[in-house]
C-alpha cells in the first residue's frame, strides 16, 4: 500500500463497499503510507509474499480464494492481475481487471501479454478512463465486458480539510517522483525564472525513485531556497489547499487523482496537456500546457504564481460536478458493473 493513486483509490473504494454492506477482502504484498486508511476501511486484510518467480504469490493467493470463495476477484496492478488470475483459474472464481492507467504508455513484455491472455478469458475489464477503456476495446475485448468507472473523490472527507500555512506563497506537486511525473521540467522552469529575477518557491510532496536525482539537481542548480522535496506526507490536502497552485506535467495519466482532488479542494492548476488532463480541465482554474516547450511552461508557471486573484465560486468549496464520485456512488457503480457482467454479488 505505497502512496500511489490507485491504492489510495483501492481504500476509497474498500470502504465504500463495506459501508454499504458488503464483505471485502484485500490482498497485498506490504503496508504503507496507505495501510492505516485501508486498515480503517472496514475490509479483511491478507499479507500474500512476494518472490522473484511469485510462485509463492499465486499459490497464496489460491489458498485464500479457497478459503474466502469470493463471488469475484477484482484484480488490480501487478503482480496480480496474472497471479490473481492462476489463482483464480485453479479455483474457478470469477475474475474482474481493473485498468488504472493507459497500457499503451506502459513498456510491453512477458507481463503485458500474460495479462491480455488472462483479459480475454475473464468477466470483464472496469477502466477508470476512457483511454484504458479503449485499449482493451480495440484489443477484441467484447464493448459490453469494457466498463468505464472514474475515480472516486471523498468530497465529504476533503470538506472539513484546512489550508496549511506552511505551503502559504508556494506552488505545489504532488505524488510519485518518478520520470513519468516529470517533476524535472517544474524545476528547470523554475530555473529559467531565477535567471529572470523571479523566485518561484514550490513544495514537492511524495517519494519515488527520482527522489536524489531531483534532490541533487535542486542543490546544483542553486534552487534550495525555493524547493523543498517534502518526501510523503499525510497532510497533503491541507498542503494543496494552503497552495497558491498545483503543478502537475505528467507524460501520460490514466485519470489523475491528485488532479480531481486538488480541484474539489478548489486549487488553480498548471497540467500537461494530455488527454487525461483535458478530460478534467476546467477553464476557470486551468491552464494546460506543451511540456516539451520549456519557456511555455516557465510563463505559464510564473503566470499560475503571481495570481493573486479572487478564486472562483467553484474554486470556493463547490465540487465541481465531483459529487457523482462520492465513495459510496462510486462503489455502488461497481456493484452494477458486477452484476452487468454476471457475477452474483449480494
Amino acid at each position: 500500500m505505497e502512496a500511489g493513486g490507485a491504492e489510495r483509490q483501492v481504500c476509497y473504494l474498500a470502504r465504500g463497499l463495506c459501508a454499504e454492506g458488503h464483505e471485502v477482502h484485500v490482498a497485498i504484498l506490504r503496508g504503507g503510507a496507505y495501510y492505516d486508511r485501508l486498515r480503517q476501511s472496514g475490509a479483511c486484510i491478507h499479507f500474500v509474499q512476494h518472490d522473484r518467480l511469485y510462485l509463492k504469490t499465486t499459490w497464496m493467493l489460491t489458498q485464500l480464494l479457497r478459503t474466502v470463495k469470493p463471488s469475484v476477484a477484482y484484480l488490480w496492478l501487478r503482480p496480480f492481475d496474472v497471479c490473481g488470475s492462476l489463482a483464480a483459474s485453479v479455483t474457478r472464481t470469477p475474475v474482474v481487471h481493473a485498468e488504472r492507467t493507459d497500457p499503451r504508455k506502459v513498456p510491453t513484455g512477458a507481463k503485458t501479454f500474460a495479462k491480455q491472455f488472462f483479459v480475454r478469458r475473464s468477466r470483464g475489464v472496469i477502466a477508470n478512463s476512457e483511454a484504458g477503456a479503449s485499449y482493451w476495446l480495440e484489443r477484441a475485448i467484447p464493448r459490453d465486458r469494457v466498463i468505464r468507472i472514474p475515480n472516486a473523490v471523498p468530497t465529504e472527507e476533503m470538506r472539513a480539510v484546512v489550508a496549511s500555512p506552511e505551503s502559504s506563497g508556494h506552488l505545489i506537486a504532488v505524488g510519485r517522483l518518478d520520470e513519468n511525473k516529470n517533476v524535472i521540467t517544474v524545476l528547470r522552469a523554475i530555473q529559467v525564472l531565477r535567471a529572470k529575477g523571479l523566485l518561484v518557491k514550490l513544495l514537492v510532496a511524495g517519494n519515488g525513485p527520482c527522489y536524489n536525482t531531483f534532490s541533487q539537481f535542486i542543490a546544483d542548480a542553486g534552487l534550495a531556497d525555493q524547493v523543498r522535496l517534502l518526501g510523503l506526507r499525510s497532510d497533503a490536502w491541507e498542503l494543496m489547499k494552503g497552495s497558491q497552485g498545483l503543478v502537475s506535467l505528467s507524460h501520460h495519466e490514466g485519470e489523475p487523482n491528485v488532479v480531481l482532488e486538488a480541484r474539489a479542494l478548489g486549487c488553480r492548476l498548471l497540467l500537461s496537456d494530455i488527454p487525461a488532463h483535458r478530460a478534467v480541465a476546467s477553464p476557470s482554474d486551468t491552464a494546460l500546457v506543451d511540456v516539451n516547450n520549456l519557456n511555455a511552461v516557465a510563463e505559464q508557471l510564473a503566470s499560475l504564481y503571481t495570481d493573486k486573484s479572487p478564486r472562483s465560486k467553484a474554486a470556493n468549496g463547490t465540487e465541481i460536478s465531483l459529487e457523482s464520485r462520492s465513495e459510496q456512488s462510486i462503489s455502488r457503480q461497481h456493484i452494477v458493473a458486477f452484476r452487468r457482467l454476471g457475477l452474483q454479488v449480494d
